[in-house]
């Protein structure tokens, strides 16, 4: 049968992770429907290595690529090419965006330790360091269920429902796999 797992366990005090490449994600659902930029897009992602036009900021990917498609941003995990889209975007809209998925928000389920990394307010981003960074994940720390709260409008029709947990009845519980051993995760 299945094994119920406290709440506690879910998510110990600071358990907290930076948003990382989970951030394109939402940068690219935020800009795609303005029409600012489509998936089919080219973006070039300078090699691997750009300097931020207006900054000594320069960026790197992991891997050097060339010309992409804004699909392949994604796929790619580019750093520079989110980087540039996120420049293109409109500012507040991606703010209020963020908001609405619940980031920079605590969930309103009863864990212990989840606290709110709130947003910086839109009026101090800036198209050097703010907007880059927030674009990578970084400068928004969540916990699980926060990141998972943020991603339930981007795989239910584009609607924020509030983020819930329901019991499951042992009896009715799924057969469980083993994947990690419980010391490893413990």
């Amino acid at each position: 049968g299945g094994q119920r797992v406290a709440a506690e366990h879910l998510l110990k005090d600071g358990d907290e992770i930076l948003m990382g490449t989970t951030r394109l994600v939402f940068k690219q659902a935020t800009e795609t429907p303005q029409g600012k930029v489509t998936i089919a897009d080219p973006m070039h992602c300078e090699n691997g290595a750009w300097r931020i036009p207006g900054s000594r900021r320069v960026l790197h990917d992991h891997h050097g690529h060339g010309l992409v498609t804004v699909a392949d941003v994604l796929i790619k995990s580019s750093n520079i090419g989110t980087a540039k889209i996120a420049r293109l975007c409109d500012w507040p809209d991606l703010h209020q965006r963020m908001l609405d998925c619940g980031v920079g928000r605590k969930t309103g389920l009863p864990l212990p330790g989840e606290s709110a990394s709130p947003l910086v307010p839109v009026e101090k981003w800036d198209a050097c360091y703010v907007v880059p960074s927030l674009a990578m994940g970084h400068q928004v720390l969540v916990s699980a269920a926060q990141l998972a709260q943020a991603y339930l409008p981007l795989v239910n029709g584009g609607i924020a429902y509030p983020l819930r947990m329901t019991a499951v009845p042992d009896a009715s519980a799924p057969e469980g796999k083993q994947v990690f051993k419980r010391e490893v995760i413990a």
